[in-house]
């Protein structure tokens, strides 16, 4: 009877904890989290995308970058990865300076492109790449305006540079 009580506690003192957590986030974390959810939920609905990964570089509650990855389930060919790379990365820092809340934790307001990274994966239904030359992979080097494509060798089964590129 001892041991039960011991693992039950430890289940109510874990999940008390993760409650915790999530009280507590600053003002600043919750903004941020709503901005990509709600990105997140929108890029679904319109595009297809999902969500992989979100992440936010914010010392002491001001942001310096915002970050978003997702993939797309289907082949995309260069000129394709690059027009929906650059419309995604447009719509997310939008969707930032957009919103109000946020505006006093930018490092810059309004938050320039430099300060936002999109990434996109584009693969099959079970995740897979597709290993035939298209693009697998794009992402935005945010400070240096350049485009990184990525396609995967599947004889050396990793991604290999394919390409990269300026844009304004």
């Amino acid at each position: 009877m001892g041991f039960m009580v011991k693992v039950l506690f430890k289940i109510y003192s874990f999940t008390l904890f993760l409650l915790c957590i999530g009280l507590y986030a600053s003002e600043c974390e919750t903004y941020v989290n709503e901005i990509h959810r709600s990105f997140t939920e929108k890029m679904q609905m319109e595009f297809g995308l999902q969500c992989t990964g979100t992440g936010v570089s914010m010392p002491d509650d001001i942001i310096g970058n915002m970050e978003i990855s997702f993939t797309a389930f289907r082949q995309a060919s260069l000129e394709e990865a690059r027009a929906l790379e650059l419309f995604i990365l447009d719509l997310f820092q939008k969707e930032v300076n957009a919103c109000e809340k946020i505006r006093p934790y930018l490092e810059e307001s309004p938050f320039p492109h430099s300060r936002v990274s999109v990434d996109i994966s584009f693969a099959n239904s079970l995740g897979q790449s597709f290993c035939n030359g298209n693009v697998d992979f794009v992402f935005h080097a945010p400070n240096k305006n350049r485009l990184f494509y990525y396609h995967k060798d599947p004889f050396k089964n990793q991604l290999v540079k394919a390409y990269d590129e300026t844009y304004d």
